[in-house]
């Protein structure tokens, strides 16, 4: 109701103004009017007129679509009506009798000074109303995990080939998507998913910026990316629920040539060599623990929402126990990751996943010595990146299914029989030895 009054009595105050100086004898626009029913008439054109124009910009252009035509009518008219105010003084000066071209060029800068008051007053309440939406829906640039928006931590970090999701909201005029980009051009940014490039050789920088087109506000957040450690191996494969929810699964061997160390849940053999590189003396053991947490401490696990960790146990022993060994050591692993993940504030989902014993395929029968079964005691994470919800079991299976030919997968599913995984939520009760 008040903007309402205000076109009103503007467009009321322009009226009086025009009348005042078509009718005021001393005016420099004084319009000499004929005696009888035609004054009155003459007179309560510029009113009608400017009743008329009230109407029109009420019904058709309160909305903001139409600011940019706001802005350009009352300019245009404003220019029109002086110049046929220039007109009528010089007709003025060289007629001093009513005349019908005097008459027309009166009502038309009356008429055109009334519309732009008129388009002034409307345009200044669309913008208000405008800045009115933008204020209560400012920019917001949202990062979208498992389905839930958040706010963007002050530096989010991501290793090759991973994505992270975000959405930016307004309210401006009718357009609610703000305009996305990334500088400096690394990597791929399409449908507000940020995807780091396959590789990456050092430390980088990139900025992930939204902007609204009409008040050009902006907001960023910095995206770190992350080379790997030259001893980590990393693999991404897609994957997807039965309700085709999709998730990235990232595969990461803890160490190219680390393997569990026989019979134990806590030690693994930092670099094991192949039977002909093999020297004299004991190999290179370190605590499971270290690498874990060296990695964490690296923001490695960052893009994850859930990490899945792998417990194998090599073809020595009988298949009970070393299911139960396989089995710790998934424990083990997710123990660590659990106590890294409280000492950072980070929350993530950690699931065990007990793979089993390896099982020999014929033509594998020979004895082997515990190097040479290290392969088969890998030290196995998978790191999940997902916007939503999804079955992570299901998911999880569609990615053994669809890569039967890769050489890991296939060394996995030929050789392995677990597949089940369990939410896992304890943390070690010792700390890691330095």
């Amino acid at each position: 109701m008040w903007p309402l009054i205000q076109q009103v009595v503007l467009s009321l105050l322009a009226v009086a103004a025009v009348v005042l100086a078509a009718t005021w004898s001393k005016s420099p626009l004084y319009l000499p009017l004929p005696s009888g029913p035609y004054r009155r008439w003459l007179r309560a054109i510029p009113v009608l007129a400017t009743a008329v124009i009230l109407g029109i910009l009420r019904a058709q252009f309160m909305d903001c679509s139409y600011l940019l035509f706001l802005i350009i009518l009352p300019i245009v008219a404003l220019a029109l009506c002086i110049g046929l105010m220039i007109i009528h003084y010089h007709l003025l000066k060289r007629i001093s009798d009513i005349s019908t071209l005097l008459v027309i060029i009166c009502l038309g800068w009356s008429i055109l000074g009334t519309l732009s008051v008129s388009a002034t007053a409307t345009m200044l309440i669309v913008k208000r109303q405008m800045d009115d939406i933008h204020e209560k829906n400012p920019l917001t640039l949202w990062q979208i995990v498992e389905g839930h928006k958040r706010k963007p931590e002050d530096a989010i970090y991501l290793t090759a080939g991973l994505p992270a999701h975000f959405s930016g909201e307004m309210k401006e005029c009718h357009d609610t998507t703000p305009e996305m980009s990334i500088s400096p051009n690394i990597g791929q940014l399409e449908s507000g998913t940020y995807t780091a490039p396959d590789s990456i050789k050092k430390e980088q920088l990139v900025t992930l910026t939204i902007k609204s087109m009409y008040y050009r506000d902006t907001i960023s957040t910095k995206i770190i990316l992350l080379p790997d450690p030259p001893e980590i191996k990393r693999s991404q494969y897609q994957g997807e629920d039965d309700k085709r929810r999709k998730a990235v699964f990232d595969l990461i061997i803890i160490a190219k040539n680390d393997s569990w160390v026989f019979r134990s849940d806590d030690l693994v053999v930092k670099n094991q060599p192949n039977s002909t590189e093999r020297q004299h003396g004991p190999l290179q053991q370190t605590l499971v623990c270290q690498p874990i947490l060296a990695l964490a401490g690296s923001h490695a696990f960052d893009p994850y929402v859930d990490l899945i960790c792998i417990g194998t146990a090599s073809r020595e022993g009988t298949q009970a126990e070393e299911e139960n060994r396989a089995g710790r050591r998934s424990v083990r692993i997710a123990e660590w990751i659990n106590l890294a993940l409280r000492n950072t504030r980070r929350s993530k989902h950690v699931y065990t996943m007990n793979l089993g014993q390896y099982v020999p395929q014929p033509g594998e029968q020979r004895v082997l010595t515990t190097d040479e079964t290290a392969p088969e005691r890998p030290v196995v994470l998978i790191g999940v990146v997902r916007a939503g919800e999804i079955d992570l079991r299901e998911a999880l299976r569609n990615v053994f299914q669809q890569h039967q030919e890769n050489d890991f997968f296939k060394f996995l599913a030929t050789h392995y029989p677990g597949r089940e995984i369990n939410l896992y939520e304890r943390v070690s009760g010792i700390a890691c030895p330095r």
